[in-house]
């Protein structure tokens, strides 16, 4: 259907890629991934062909057709929300607009039997052109699609101006759907997206007849979707079967298996040199001398990976807070006629990480800026606990910043006294190091300038952390390092999140915000999920009987499996950390244990290196050498006991 062949592409001496190939296959579903800043937005426009490569071309198909959905949209002026997506088939549209323009004259014709004939005639093929392409389908289908994109029947006729940036990027999302390209190229489609919509788009993904490539750092929803992995990484481009975690574990085996590579010729290498070093001034050895060196010469050096850098992230904390860190009492809030809230109550408890869900517009974010004192609530009371210093990061806290400032200077701009001297440090840890921190704001990709946003969250100690949509614009593994700080921040944390897979990790609670209420579910996303459909099975109709058994059973199973994760994760956290804490010191002492044996076994160490530097090197390697067995047999006997734990569970699940 579609080639890339030999692709590269260069902007001021910085190459993306060089001589990538690449086959789209019908059916395939893609997620296409790499770093911030890796070109998967550039190769999405060379795709597309608003954009030519340096080298190389791309071959389509006669029948293929391509369209984009890019990361931001401008304005979207002149139009209906419904009007705009159906603009996007314009056959459908001429077509309409001539058949009434005929049937029109066709009645102001009636005198006139031959006028009125011909143009019988050609409404009827325009009849059968409208047929062809299914045209009597294409209405429902365009409210089907907008319905699934969160929109009201009410919004349909409602002028597009009238619409956030967020509701614009559905608006040309719901008529590339409609157009159904063969190849649709969809870049971070998730960050605009509520849950309910992001599931149905995964089902409608699903089942689409054409190539799907998405672009997206939202790891649930491409191990939902995809059926291979597309990545851009730093030593090439790989396409790996399978969904997104099974391309990490394909990943994590290339390196291992390229790093024992290029100890392997390490090792090959230095003997090479040891023996030309150590034989060079022979006479009867010079042959032999002479073919190593050309034996070195033609040998090809393996390079490591480079890999990926990720943040390090490690968010301050103040002192403890007492133990009720935020009270709602019988709050209301309106804007204008909308009403978010009548009568809402709620209470956050010292260490909860509490993850807001539900619908767009129902008050998520409201409720953090009320939390945060943003703004004040109409009625009753919003306060916080004994010692409680907050951490705000708005959804819009990137156009907060001064683009006119560096970056160095916004942090030193918004530093205390205290960590004024760490803002290069802090930098560091978020990727900004040496001359970047000297770029003005204004030219930073969206990604670069969510960072500094998130950066600036380091300036002030905290304990209750208020974070709304911090992974947007965030690649993988940035995503997952902010996982990791989150899930080990020892505060309180309330966050809202579309993101599946950083809610499961992160969340010891769950609120669905909607309607005006919050309602509570203790546990991660996916309990949460399976006690909202119990929820709202009990609210609904009774189904028929079978097919109430058939759900009930998959429910309970649901809930089973929920619970036993829970129950997993607290019976091996204990001994998780004890394996990893094992598992670093071997890291260590292997280290220094290779470079003591390196050291032995060179021949001039004990001709040039003191008596006494020698006999420590001996002693130390076998010091090593001891210790390491210890660690060797305490590692075996804390994997085992994982391995019991795991088995235990596993027998008591039935698996």
């Amino acid at each position: 259907m579609l080639r890339l062949e030999n692709i590269s592409k260069s902007y001021g001496g910085n190459t993306l890629f060089d001589g990538l190939n690449w086959e789209l296959l019908p059916g395939r579903r893609i997620g296409l991934v790499g770093a911030n800043g890796a070109g998967k937005t550039t190769l999405f426009r060379i795709i597309e062909g608003a954009l030519d490569p340096d080298d190389g071309r791309v071959l389509a198909s006669n029948n293929a057709t391509v369209g984009l959905l890019p990361q931001t949209v401008g304005e979207l002026r002149g139009s209906t929300v419904l009007e705009r997506v159906l603009d996007a088939l314009p056959e459908y549209r001429q077509l309409e607009a001539r058949m009434e323009a005929v049937r029109r004259q066709i009645v102001d014709c009636a005198e006139d039997p031959e006028a009125a004939a011909a143009l019988s005639d050609e409404l009827g093929e325009l009849e059968t052109r409208y047929l062809a392409m299914d045209g009597y389908q294409v209405l429902p289908r365009a409210r089907s699609i907008l319905s699934g994109m969160g929109f009201a029947t009410a919004d349909f006729d409602r002028p597009t101006e009238e619409f956030s940036g967020g509701w614009r990027m559905r608006i040309v999302l719901s008529g590339l759907l409609l157009k159904r390209p063969s190849v649709l190229l969809m870049d971070e489609p998730t960050n605009h997206l509520d849950l309910p919509s992001l599931q149905w788009l995964e089902g409608f993904l699903t089942s689409y007849e054409g190539t799907v490539v998405v672009i997206s750092h939202d790891r649930y929803f491409l191990n939902r979707l995809v059926t291979e992995i597309a990545a851009l990484e730093p030593d090439g481009f790989f396409v790996c079967p399978g969904d997104y975690d099974a391309y990490t574990e394909a990943r994590e085996l290339r390196i291992e298996m390229l790093d024992k590579r290029v100890l392997r010729d390490a090792r090959e290498r230095e003997k090479i040199e040891q023996f030309i070093e150590r034989f060079r001034s022979k006479a009867t050895k010079a042959k032999q001398v002479q073919s190593r060196v050309k034996q070195l010469e033609k040998r090809d050096s393996v390079s490591r990976s480079q890999g990926r850098r990720s943040m390090a992230l490690t968010f301050p904390e103040s002192e403890r807070s007492g133990k009720d860190v935020l009270l709602l009492k019988n709050v209301a809030k309106s804007y204008g006629d909308n009403t978010v809230y009548s009568d809402l109550s709620l209470t956050i408890t010292r260490g909860e990480h509490v993850a807001l869900v539900g619908p767009n517009g129902q008050g998520k974010s409201t409720l953090l800026k009320l939390a945060a004192s943003v703004i004040e609530p109409d009625a009753g009371s919003v306060s916080l606990g004994h010692k409680v210093e907050t951490g705000y990061f708005a959804q819009h806290h990137v156009e907060g910043l001064d683009l006119g400032q560096t970056i160095l200077g916004e942090m030193e701009a918004r530093a205390t006294t205290d960590t004024f001297p760490r803002c290069r440090s802090i930098l560091g840890a978020f990727l900004f190091s040496g001359d970047d921190v000297k770029k003005r704001l204004s030219v930073l990709s969206g990604g670069e300038k969510h960072r500094v946003a998130l950066a600036t969250l380091l300036l002030r100690p905290s304990n209750l952390l208020l974070l709304d949509e911090p992974t947007n614009h965030l690649d993988m593994e940035s995503r997952e390092v902010l996982q990791e700080a989150l899930a080990g921040y020892a505060g309180t944390v309330i966050f809202v999140s579309h993101d599946r897979h950083f809610i499961n990790a992160v969340a010891t609670r769950v609120l669905h915000v909607e309607g005006g209420v919050a309602q509570s579910y203790d546990g991660d996303f996916e309990y949460y999920q399976y006690r909202r459909e119990q929820d709202l099975a009990a609210a609904a109709p009774a189904p028929e009987a079978t097919a109430a058994g058939a759900k009930e059973r998959r429910r309970e199973e649901r809930r089973r499996s929920a619970e036993q994760r829970k129950e997993l994760q607290s019976a091996t956290r204990e001994v998780k950390k004890r394996l990893a804490a094992v598992e670093k010191k071997v890291a260590e002492y292997e280290t220094e244990k290779d470079a003591v044996g390196a050291k032995l076994a060179d021949v001039t160490f004990y001709t040039s290196a003191p008596g006494a530097e020698v006999a420590e090197a001996t002693r130390r390697h076998s010091e090593l050498e001891v210790r390491l067995n210890g660690l060797y047999e305490e590692w075996e006997e804390v994997g085992s006991e994982l391995e019991r734990i795991e088995a235990r569970f596993a027998d008591n699940s039935g698996g």
